[in-house]
């Protein structure tokens, strides 16, 4: 099974170093951990392979939502349940699907975006997109893939990154929007986002062209316990 995150690897995707492990030693910084990541299943592609298309899949091994193309007896049509605990907005070039050549450029900044070339413009010559790259923890129950307790219930880090026009718009945008409105009082939400639950599915939507696409779909739930709050966001950094 490929490698997924462990407790006792410390993970982390923030800037702030994880405790290390008894027994392992030197300067461990967020470059040497690795971190499962939750990506949708589509057509084409290498998960369109393993998993029906619109599947949410965990680390291209588990689906947390539809199933896998050899076992679709087992659809799982429950919302995934999670936790944004941190997210960060960034820009990214926009190319041409099954453009060849060099991997898009990104950015923090629209100033970063206009130095290399690029607008947010409608039909812009070289066009940009906004993008959101999240962590999430995610409730499961299977614990090879859950490795991480929180008052008896199993969960997993994950990232989850809105890199697509579509993605941003439909579901970025909605976390954006609710996180910022929501968690402004930095004294009695001291967590930010990790104060808020989501729940996570899919929908296909349709192009210009007809062309249809899944596309992820991300509806608020409940407030968290101030102490899961402060578990799920700061688990790394202790």
């Amino acid at each position: 099974m490929p490698k997924t995150l462990s407790k006792k690897e410390g993970a982390t995707t923030a800037v702030a170093v994880a405790q290390p492990a008894v027994g392992v030693v030197g300067e461990i910084t967020a470059s040497d951990l690795v971190i499962p990541n939750i990506r949708i299943a589509h057509k084409t592609g290498e998960l369109g392979e393993l998993f029906e298309p619109g599947s949410i899949v965990l680390n291209g091994e588990y689906a947390l939502l539809g199933c896998r193309s050899d076992d679709r007896e087992n659809v799982k049509e429950d919302p995934v349940l999670m936790t944004v605990t941190n997210a960060e907005k960034y820009y990214k070039e926009k190319k041409k699907f099954g453009e060849d050549g060099d991997p898009p450029q990104t950015a923090k900044s629209l100033d970063e975006v206009a130095e290399l070339g690029g607008s947010l413009e409608f039909n812009a010559d070289k066009p940009w997109i906004s993008c959101l790259k999240t962590t999430v923890c995610v409730k499961g129950d299977d614990p090879a893939f859950f490795p991480f307790s929180y008052n008896d219930e199993s969960y997993a880090f994950a990232t989850l990154d809105f890199q697509t026009w579509s993605s941003y718009n439909y579901a970025g945008k909605i976390i954006i929007s609710t996180t910022t409105l929501n968690f402004q009082d930095a004294k009695q939400y001291p967590h930010g986002p990790a104060h808020g639950s989501w729940e996570l599915t899919t929908v296909k939507r349709s192009m210009k062209d007809k062309t249809t696409f899944w596309c992820p779909a991300v509806k608020s739930g409940k407030l968290n316990d101030p102490e899961f709050a402060e578990w799920a966001a700061t688990y790394f950094t202790r």
